[in-house]
């Protein structure tokens, strides 16, 4: 029997038309890899999946905002569930040129620390562990199969971008498109 990890999110607009999220517990990412969030930069965690064609084509988009804004910011993928060994991770990693960590979290602590429910979806913390964003990482996937020929919105680029500047970030969160994690 196969059992699928739901989340719920509890989301609520809040009166400035963003969405009250979840805390993410800290603790639990520390004890997970205590390596994980940076005291200088903010701290992008991105779950991807291996097979999940959606985190495919977005590893090259993460490497490029890894890239881009490497001063400011330190990237770590997260694979989440017991389906792929470190080698298929290293295959992976590899494949799609990526130069930041992918870290395999078979108990899943990372996806319950922050409530993650989807591969690709980011989350965006501060040097003090605080949510910026989490979320899309832009546009492009409109659906599961529905693309568009290029992104309208870079959610996360412009949460950067604005938590960078010292702006408030004025979308916190966008639901991602992509495939369910699982517990599996």
């Amino acid at each position: 029997m196969l059992l699928i990890f739901f989340c719920c999110m509890c989301l609520a607009p809040s009166a400035n038309g963003q969405k009250i999220l979840h805390r993410p517990d800290i603790a639990a990412l520390k004890e997970f890899n205590k390596e994980l969030l940076s005291e200088n930069k903010m701290s992008l965690l991105v779950f991807l999946a291996t097979e999940c064609p959606l985190s495919k084509n977005y590893s090259v988009v993460i490497q490029k905002i890894a890239d881009e804004f490497a001063q400011e910011l330190q990237v770590t993928a997260i694979i989440p569930g017991s389906t792929d060994s470190k080698k298929e991770v290293r295959a992976f990693a590899g494949k799609y040129k990526l130069s930041f960590p992918l870290l395999i979290d078979k108990k899943m602590i990372s996806v319950r620390a922050v409530h993650a429910t989807t591969t690709p979806e980011v989350v965006l913390l501060s040097p003090k562990g605080e949510l910026i964003y989490q979320g899309a990482i832009d546009d492009w996937a409109v659906d599961l199969g529905k693309k568009r020929n290029k992104p309208d919105q870079e959610y996360l680029r412009n949460a950067i971008l604005q938590a960078k500047s010292g702006l408030p970030v004025l979308v916190n969160y966008n639901e991602p498109v992509g495939c369910l994690i699982n517990d599996f």
